[in-house]
C-alpha cells in the first residue's frame, strides 16, 4: 500500500511547518509527500525548503484549493491519496489507523472524526462524534444519516481516497470554490464502500487566517451548490428535504451578510430554488433570524420522519 500525502499551500507560512512535521512523525510512514504552492506571497515556499523535509512541491498552475488538490492527483504515484491542509495538523496514528481499516475493507474512502484547533494549539471537540464505533457503508445513504446526526464530517485533512477512484471521477469541481470536499466525497462514495472511523486522528484549525470555511454565507451557499450537484444519485425525500434546508439556510445567511456579493450570489444562484411559501419564509427568517433556530427544530422533526435509512449503531 503506497501512500501519497497532498498538501495545498497558500500563505501558509504560520502553520506549514506544523503540518509537515506530523506528516513525518506519523508510525506509518507515507511514501511521498506533495505540497502544491498556490501562488503563496509570504514565505511559505522559503519555510519549505528549508525545513528539509523530503516534499515534492509543486507550483499550481491554476488557482485554488480544488485546482491544487487535482494537480496533487496528477503529480501522486501512490495508489491511495491522504488530503492535508497546510494548517491542520495528523496525530501519530492517522495513517496506520487508515491503513488497517483499508486492508481489512473493501472500501474506496476512509474518513474520520477529527478534533478542532485553536490559533493557540489549544486542542478541543466542537461536535461530540454521534457514533462510538466504525461505520463501514456502501454509498450515499448513510453518510446523508450522518450528516443529519453530524452536520459537517467531511474534511480533507480527515480524508483519505483510493486513487483510482478519485480519476474515475474525475478528480475536485474546481467551479466550486468552496465545500468541493463535500461534493468530492459524495461522488467518492457513490455505490462504493467507505469507513467513517470515530477516533479522531486528525485536528482541523478553525478559522485561520486563509481559511476558506471562515465565511460563512459564502460556506452555506456553496455546501447547498455541492449537495445540489449530486441531487440526481439519491432517490431519497430525507436529501429532498436537507437540499431545501439548505437552500434557505444559505439564502437567509446571504441576505443577512452586509457584503453585496454574498447578497447577490444567493440571488442568482439559489433564490428562485424556493417555492413561493419558501420565498416567503426566508423574507421572515432574514427579518427576525433568531426564529432560525425554531425552523431548524421542526426540520429535525421531519428528518426523523421520513429517513428512510437505518442508522449507524450509537
Amino acid at each position: 500500500m503506497k501512500i501519497s500525502v497532498i498538501i495545498p499551500c497558500h500563505n501558509a507560512e504560520q502553520t506549514i511547518i506544523s503540518s509537515l512535521q506530523s506528516v513525518i512523525h506519523q508510525e506509518y510512514r507515507a511514501d511521498e509527500i506533495i505540497v502544491i504552492d498556490d501562488h503563496s506571497k509570504d514565505k511559505s515556499v522559503d519555510l519549505i525548503k528549508a525545513s528539509e523535509i523530503d516534499v515534492l512541491l509543486v507550483r499550481a498552475s491554476g488557482t485554488g484549493a480544488s485546482n491544487a488538490r487535482n494537480e496533487g492527483i496528477e503529480a501522486a504515484t501512490g495508489d491511495w491519496l491522504a488530503f492535508l491542509d497546510a494548517d491542520d495538523i495528523w496525530y501519530p496514528n492517522h495513517l496506520s489507523r487508515a491503513k488497517q481499516f483499508i486492508k481489512t475493507h473493501n472500501i474506496v474512502g476512509y474518513i474520520n472524526h477529527y478534533d478542532w484547533v485553536s490559533s493557540n494549539d489549544t486542542i478541543f471537540t466542537k461536535k461530540k462524534c454521534p457514533v462510538n464505533k466504525e461505520v463501514v457503508a456502501q454509498g450515499i445513504d448513510t453518510y446523508l444519516n450522518l450528516y443529519l446526526n453530524y452536520k459537517h464530517f467531511v474534511g480533507m485533512s480527515a480524508c483519505i481516497v483510493e486513487r483510482k477512484r478519485a480519476e474515475t471521477i474525475g478528480g475536485f469541481d474546481p467551479e466550486l470554490i468552496r465545500r468541493h470536499d463535500i461534493d468530492f466525497w459524495l461522488r467518492i462514495i457513490h455505490k462504493h464502500g467507505w469507513l467513517f472511523d470515530p477516533q479522531p486522528t486528525s485536528a482541523y484549525r478553525k478559522n485561520t487566517q486563509n481559511s476558506l470555511s471562515s465565511n460563512q454565507p459564502s460556506a452555506a451557499l456553496y455546501r447547498y451548490l455541492a449537495f445540489k450537484k449530486n441531487y440526481h444519485l439519491v432517490d431519497s425525500a430525507a436529501y429532498d428535504l436537507l437540499l431545501r434546508q439548505l437552500a434557505m439556510t444559505a439564502v437567509v445567511k446571504g441576505k443577512l451578510s452586509g457584503k453585496a456579493q454574498d447578497q447577490m450570489l444567493v440571488t442568482d444562484l439559489v433564490y428562485n430554488d424556493l417555492c413561493k411559501l419558501e420565498k416567503g419564509l426566508s423574507r421572515v427568517l432574514t427579518r427576525f433570524p433568531k426564529l432560525m433556530k425554531f425552523y431548524k427544530k421542526i426540520l429535525k422533526v421531519q428528518f426523523y420522519c421520513l429517513s428512510k435509512f437505518k442508522k449507524p449503531e450509537m
